[in-house]
């Protein structure tokens, strides 16, 4: 027993060191203090891999795998890479578009019959791009009382979609990212092929990539479960998904390892699969589409997806002109995975780069460009305030903070680890568009303050979603602001943004919007950023 304890020990020791030791090139160098402080055997951390001009150039792992069992991570650590599953699954589309198996204009209850009625055309192709404007079942998961970490079968997951009979938009309108989309993708490919789905990814993509080192979460056993890494919270504290073998996929559930997940990777670059064309071209409208991203940084053209799930994270970042990609697959739910992938892009690319100058004191007042600013479907808010001659800006659902500098008269320019924001006021300053550092836009307008209401109190009480059979009571506290009995942050901390709109500031971006009957609530409908105009009566 001590024999064994001291080899783990010498072994995480060597691997620990090796990753300490100075790299021959100082950009390198660079990348591994990102990683630093997960460099250590008490704590999580992640793998990362860099391809550039045909060749991995770094590939390294910082952290433990498992923390009580003394494992390090290492290249053939597998992690759950989540919503990084949806490629996969785009990719199965496109294989069957391209051998003239389906047509993704076609509609979606031709091939699955199960689907709820909502009186409403909704086709494959709608599914891809996040435009159908079906609801996300994880959402109703949570209401519904269901542990996600537990996985749910495909006769939950229909019954979930049929607890909601409206659409959160029409059919093609608006894009509103939902996971449901992918799940169903995933049972098309099944109806079409006859295969269950891990079958026929790991046929047609695993095996011609040689990824034998990546598979599904529903057909891992026990003896390989030990290959996985463990997934952990903020506090360390074990928080993954458990190993169901019915579980829904499609929207996630691939486990694979930094390596294998680099093959997928060079393979889309290099147009390995007859498919890749499909993945790799920009959308002609919008932003995503396959299950992928397709944005800019800094003036490159981009292709990437991230994932998140239960003590993972991950993020895969491709710069098809610069035959570049980094990835990052995490054991612990931290954004700086997400941000890290840019910065180090940041430094091996910053030459190609295409930046805005910023001038700090251009104009002395900025007070003309503060105040409150929703979204045209109010789903998102920031908070403009002056600081010397900058802008601070604060995006509450986000959980960021930023400083942003005059580039032109009516122009902002920030800076940050994930890279560069543009925003642009109108003249009246009343109307902003924000550039993100990925290329994407958004448009916000000024919002009244309604930080002080009078008539707040006929707010108050239980109201009652027949749809879902969920009832939520509201109560107002001394500061005005609006909680529910629900032990939830999603559902708690309501602040106005109208007379009539509260909204919380978390994540999921949740807002509220009252009816009233002479000042009394007699309902609410409740949205997020997947889940739209969920109706609330009063019940007393």
């Amino acid at each position: 027993m001590i024999y064994r304890v001291f080899t783990a020990t010498m072994i995480i020791g060597i691997v620990l060191f090796l990753n300490q030791c100075q790299s021959p090139n100082p950009e390198f160098d660079e990348i591994n203090d990102l990683f630093s402080k997960w460099n250590n055997e008490n704590s999580p951390g992640c793998a990362v891999l860099v391809y550039q001009d045909g060749k991995v150039i770094y590939d390294k792992a910082f952290g433990m795998a498992n923390i009580s069992d003394s494992l390090p991570i290492q290249s053939n650590t597998q992690f759950h890479i989540a919503s990084i599953t949806k490629q996969f699954t785009g990719m199965a589309i496109a294989i069957l578009e391209e051998r003239g198996l389906i047509n993704v204009d076609e509609e979606v209850v031709e091939y699955i019959p199960e689907l709820p009625k909502y009186g409403k055309s909704i086709a494959i192709q709608h599914l891809l791009n996040h435009t159908s404007g079906i609801p996300e079942y994880q959402y109703l998961e949570d209401l519904a009382g269901i542990d996600g970490h537990q996985g749910i079968s495909q006769e939950t997951f229909f019954d979930l979609l049929q607890s909601k009979d409206n659409l959160n938009n029409n059919p093609g309108e608006r894009y509103i990212y939902s996971n449901s989309n992918y799940v169903l993708l995933a049972l098309i490919v099944e109806k079409v092929t006859n295969m269950n789905f891990p079958e026929f990814v790991k046929k047609e993509i695993f095996a011609p990539l040689k990824m034998r080192n990546s598979e599904f979460i529903n057909t891992v056993g026990p003896r390989k479960q030990k290959r996985i890494a463990r997934g952990y919270n903020q506090n360390y504290q074990i928080d993954e998904p458990s190993i169901n073998l019915n579980t829904i996929i499609g929207d996630g559930g691939i486990i694979t390892d930094i390596e294998n997940l680099g093959l997928w990777a060079k393979g889309l670059i290099n147009r390995q699969l007859p498919s890749s064309e499909s993945l790799m071209q920009t959308p002609l409208s919008g932003h995503y589409n396959y299950g992928l991203q397709y944005f800019h940084h800094y003036g490159l053209p981009t292709i990437s997806h991230g994932g998140v799930h239960f003590g993972f994270r991950s993020n895969i970042l491709i710069f098809p002109e610069q035959d570049f990609f980094v990835i990052i697959l995490g054991n612990i739910d931290n954004r700086d995975f997400f941000y890290n992938s840019y910065s180090i892009a940041d430094i091996l690319l910053k030459d190609s780069y295409k930046k805005i100058d910023a001038e700090i004191g251009l104009i002395a007042d900025v007070r003309a460009f503060t105040g409150k600013f929703a979204s045209k479907y109010l789903d998102e808010v920031i908070m403009i305030r002056s600081a010397d001659s900058a802008l601070s800006i604060t995006n509450y659902q986000k959980g960021e903070k930023h400083a942003a500098y005059q580039g032109d008269e009516n122009m902002f320019v920030s800076r940050a680890s994930s890279g560069q924001r543009t925003y642009q006021f109108n003249q009246k300053k009343d109307t902003l568009e924000i550039t993100d550092y990925d290329g994407s836009t958004k448009v916000f307008h000024k919002a009244e303050d309604f930080s002080t209401l009078s008539n707040i109190k006929g707010l108050a009480g239980s109201y009652l979603s027949k749809d879902i059979g969920f009832t939520l009571t509201l109560n107002i506290d001394e500061d005005g602001v609006i909680n529910s009995d629900f032990d939830s942050e999603y559902f708690n901390n309501f602040h106005p943004l109208t007379s009539e709109i509260w909204m919380n500031k978390n994540i999921r971006m949740m807002t509220i919007t009252f009816q009233r009957k002479e000042g009394r609530a007699t309902g609410f409908s409740l949205s997020t950023d997947r889940l739209k105009n969920l109706k609330f009566e009063r019940l007393k």
